[in-house]
């Protein structure tokens, strides 16, 4: 049986969404480290938690634990510091 090259494909750029999703909360969370005072903006929270779940997938595959959430689109945005959000996720997580 020949290979799925379309699997294959939608895997990789699956691949790369998630190395850059997950490369932009590394970085915020290392600004995060060097800055003296919270950035308040609206940002979109569940958007916020998808960038933690990618950083963490392979922890968690890793241990066995299995992690649902169940989002909503219709969240309007939060007024908060998404970095330090972030970074509270990951600690919980």
């Amino acid at each position: 049986m020949p290979p799925d090259r379309d699997a294959a494909r939608k895997a990789a750029v699956q691949i790369v969404q998630d190395a850059h999703r997950a490369g932009d909360v590394v970085r915020g969370l290392r600004a995060l480290a060097g800055k003296s005072g919270s950035q308040l903006m609206p940002f979109d929270i569940d958007g916020a938690l998808q960038e933690v779940l990618v950083l963490t997938r392979t922890d968690l595959h890793r241990h066995g634990v299995e992690l649902h959430t169940d989002l909503s689109a219709q969240v309007p945005p939060v007024m908060g510091d998404r970095v330090q959000l972030q970074q509270v996720l990951l600690n919980l997580i």
